[in-house]
């Protein structure tokens, strides 16, 4: 990775409280809290040692940071902060999406040098990553997207086109948003072995949900990795 043509660029890690994830989102059959905690702390986790890896100076805006009364308002209020730090380019990225790289951050952060917008399209109608010049986040515009839809995408483009934007599309990756997001990503080989094994350790010490995610033989391997309680986030 490369990053001698980057300038002004900062990444801006936008995410709830492990807790809140936990409520919002459930990956087990069984509907366990607990579960679904430790499996969002490792998210984040993940999230941001991706984050660090790409060698751009990065913020974590949780929750008990964030202002605004809508998640247009909170992210945009985001955004704002760090440009006022004097970062010429934003990229923000979620805390679900595992298959995102350090490289594919680099390869957006190189993208902002020469275009004002990136965006990475998620497989359900959202967007895995934002990256904006200062002057084409327009708070009227960007407030009034169907933030948490599955139209995001589409009418993120329409922000774009409204403010002739100069932008680019990179690769379409999937989120973690229920059970069937997850079992992919444990079975995805592009994931580090290590982080597909204490998602498979969480999920299979839930008898419920275990003898599902462990029927499919690529996961077999993942058996002598079950525990009886959750392991660490990395």
């Amino acid at each position: 990775m490369h990053l001698k043509e980057v300038k002004n660029t900062a990444l801006l890690l936008f995410t709830r409280s492990a807790e809140e994830e936990a409520v919002a989102k459930d990956f087990t059959d069984a509907h366990s809290f607990h579960a679904n905690l430790l499996i969002a702390k490792n998210l984040i986790s993940h999230s941001e040692k991706i984050a660090r890896e790409s060698g751009l100076p990065c913020f974590t805006i949780n929750t008990d940071l964030q202002t605004g009364n809508s998640f247009g308002e909170r992210l945009n209020n985001a955004f704002k902060g760090i440009f006022k730090l004097g970062f010429e380019n934003v990229i923000a990225i979620g805390n679900d999406c595992p298959t995102l790289t350090p490289s594919d951050l680099v390869f957006a952060a190189r993208e902002l040098q020469i275009k004002d917008v990136v965006i990475g399209p998620a497989t359900d109608g959202g967007l895995y990553l934002i990256g904006l010049k200062n002057n084409f986040l327009r708070t009227e515009l960007f407030n009034t997207i169907p933030w948490g839809t599955d139209q995001v995408s589409t009418a993120f483009i329409q922000y774009l086109d409204a403010l002739s934007a100069d932008f680019i599309i990179t690769e379409q990756k999937r989120d973690l948003d229920h059970k069937t997001d997850l079992i992919k990503t444990i079975l995805d080989p592009f994931l580090s072995f290590s982080f597909r094994r204490i998602l498979a350790g969480i999920l299979a010490s839930i008898d419920s949900f275990s003898t599902t995610l462990f029927r499919n033989p690529l996961t077999t391997f993942f058996r002598k990795y079950s525990l009886l309680r959750g392991p660490p986030a990395v």
